[in-house]
């Protein structure tokens, strides 16, 4: 599984019953996407990821999630494009945003 997935995967799995919510979405959903930050940096350095790496990468879907938030339609197959997309740019050496 790629680190995308595994990050998606912790989101999306509690996250869409949140996101019909109208009270406190938008901050239950940050939880959400810290929680998946978590555990997502502690996956990949189990599985000997550099810790540093691991935190900029999911840094990085973090900034994704807020950004598909913004946009405020909360398309759980664009979140996933983009954070598939996120991950090809590291994966083939872009800078990190």
């Amino acid at each position: 599984m790629e680190p995308w997935e595994i990050y998606v995967g912790e989101l999306e799995g509690r996250g869409k019953s949140v996101a019909r919510a109208q009270w406190g979405r938008d901050e239950r959903l940050m939880e959400l996407a810290h929680d998946a930050y978590q555990r997502t940096s502690d996956e990949l350095t189990a599985r000997g990821w550099d810790e540093e790496d691991a935190l900029t990468l999911t840094r990085i879907f973090g900034q994704e999630v807020k950004a598909w938030m913004s946009a405020d339609t909360l398309d759980w197959s664009e979140l996933r494009e983009r954070l598939r997309s996120r991950w090809r740019s590291w994966e083939s050496g872009g800078e990190p945003d």
